[in-house]
């Protein structure tokens, strides 16, 4: 039954020290709680749809990697794994979303969002530089976007370690710029 799904999804963090308000459930999450209003939604990926009913339900949605839980640690590979599954299930994600989640919605997920998770006065804030034109492929495609996010969506979809041209930490280049492609 869903709530025992979901009770055993949740034990894990609960045994970690995620008590209640800040547990962090991964992969599938199935919720069924009276404190909701009995809303019950299964969701295998990030579709929009499934993004504003949790936000709704007052809870923090975001995207993040875990081997545990997948297979890599790339989140431009996350980014586009969610995409592919929301395209299944028959909704579109636009790249502003993906960018959220990976970034400010991860950040509110972990009630670190006064600290982390978007460029403003006061925010601590590790970059990385990516790379719109990566590949030749990817290169391609965002040549003939008519805005940013569709200049985004090919490295979102296609990008790998070569998108990242740099990385800074506490202010400093912790990874040098990439030359070349």
């Amino acid at each position: 039954d869903d709530a025992r799904l979901g009770e055993q999804i949740l034990e894990r963090p609960r045994r970690c020290g995620l008590g209640p308000g800040r547990q962090q459930a991964q992969q599938v999450m199935a919720f069924h709680d009276p404190e909701i209003g009995g809303w019950r939604q299964q969701v295998g990926g990030a579709a929009e749809a499934a993004i504003q009913g949790l936000a709704g339900a007052g809870l923090r949605v975001g995207l993040a990697t875990d081997v545990g839980g997948g297979s890599n640690f790339s989140m431009l590979r996350s980014m586009g794994a969610a995409y592919e599954v929301a395209q299944l299930a028959g909704h579109a994600l636009h790249p502003a979303a993906l960018w959220y989640l990976a970034t400010a919605g991860a950040a509110r997920a972990l009630h670190l969002d006064d600290k982390i998770g978007n460029l403003a006065p006061g925010m601590e804030a590790d970059l990385v530089v990516i790379d719109l034109a990566s590949t030749p492929q990817i290169a391609q495609r965002a040549a003939r976007a008519e805005d940013f996010w569709e200049a985004l969506f090919p490295t979102i979809m296609m990008g790998d370690d070569r998108a990242v041209r740099a990385v800074w930490v506490g202010g400093k280049p912790t990874v040098p710029a990439m030359s070349g492609h």
